[in-house]
């Protein structure tokens, strides 16, 4: 009787990972209110950004504040510290239905005058977004994490 098969039958358990089903990082489940000098911030894009590195979790605000990360994995974000980041999304012009004479018409105009239009400033401080100061944890399970911004 030969070993061999005895011995390959070890390696393969030796090296194949443990942790029955489960693939892929491990995350946590994360969802809060954002607040900015205690009123509900609608429409504000989250961003936790793993400090080991790696994909970030956005989720966006409702109207009452409320967000959910989402991962590109799935719902939440990589367990452990992160730069957290919000964001204002920059107000959108309402549709309107124009005639393609109407729509050459306006396109032709706006190529000859200079735009008036200054670029968007958003309104939440650097030290919650471009330059944030803002670190929080990820645990396994269910994280609830509430960000409470002022305009100072």
């Amino acid at each position: 009787m030969s070993r061999l098969p005895a011995a390959l039958l070890i390696c393969t358990f030796a090296i194949t990972p443990s942790g029955c089903g489960q693939s892929g990082p491990q995350l946590g489940s994360v969802r809060g209110t954002v607040t900015m000098d205690g009123e509900a911030l609608a429409n504000a894009v989250v961003t936790f950004v793993p400090e080991a590195g790696g994909r970030p979790a956005v989720g966006q605000t409702d109207t009452n504040g409320r967000y959910e990360l989402v991962f590109a994995q799935g719902q939440g974000a990589l367990v452990g510290p992160h730069k957290v980041r919000v964001t204002s999304v920059a107000p959108q012009a309402p549709a309107v239905e124009l005639s393609e004479e109407e729509a050459l018409a306006m396109a032709e105009a706006a190529e000859n005058q200079p735009s008036k239009q200054e670029p968007f400033k958003d309104p939440i401080p650097a030290c919650y977004n471009t330059a944030s100061t803002l670190v929080k944890e990820v645990g396994p399970g269910k994280n609830v994490i509430d960000l409470e911004l002022t305009s100072q």
